[in-house]
């Protein structure tokens, strides 16, 4: 979680926002609460992490620190994908990594994303 306050910090920063700005998008009544948050010592509800990726426009997983962000716009095109062409995608990585890593893929049963 450490890194999620340290991006919120970053991307405030980079959006030239004030900590009241942001408290008041968030619908915080103060920027105390803003100050906590980006010193990690207030845990945030998804709601209002959901919200900073909005208004920071990056995914969560990016804002969390889970991924870097020059894969934020691949994240994003995938999530706006269904699950027959996600099963398609996972497919083709399954074969590419057969093919070049010699990584067999998983089980037949397991492979539609579906279930």
């Amino acid at each position: 979680m450490d890194k999620l306050y340290k991006n919120i910090l970053k991307y405030r920063l980079a959006r030239k926002m004030t900590q009241e700005e942001l408290a008041e998008c968030l619908g915080y009544s103060t920027n105390t609460m803003i100050a906590r948050v980006e010193k990690g010592e207030v845990d945030l509800p998804y709601s209002k992490i959901k919200k900073l990726s909005e208004i920071f426009d990056v995914s969560i997983p990016v804002l969390m620190g889970h991924i870097d962000s020059k894969y934020d716009d691949m994240v994003k095109k995938l999530s706006d994908l269904n699950w027959e062409e996600l099963n398609y995608i996972k497919t083709q990585v399954e074969f590419a990594l057969f093919k070049y890593k010699g990584i067999v893929p998983e089980k037949a049963e397991s492979r539609d994303l579906g279930e």
